[in-house]
């Protein structure tokens, strides 16, 4: 028998740059059928903004922490959208 599943996801990427080059990218996954299960991944874009991070890694926490909080508004959202559908 030969079958398919399908799967929706939400993806928010983000990228933090710093004179206009990028310096970190993250990006969050959300599960649309099971908004509960969110992934994490974040990685820098080479090894020049390590050390731009280093420097200047107060902001870019802000900026990391921002974007994560539009993630987590954005699962509640679709958990809310999910159980009103159920």
């Amino acid at each position: 028998m030969i079958t398919n599943e399908k799967k929706k996801q939400i993806v928010l990427k983000n990228v933090i740059k710093s004179d206009d080059k990028p310096v970190k990218y993250q990006e969050i996954t959300i599960n649309s059928e099971n908004p509960e299960d969110m992934s994490f991944s974040d990685y820098f874009a080479n090894d020049e903004a390590k050390v731009i991070y280093k420097e200047n890694r107060t902001e870019i926490r802000k900026l990391e922490a921002a974007f994560e909080d539009e993630a987590y508004t954005e699962q509640e959202a679709l958990a809310s959208y999910k159980s009103l559908e159920e």
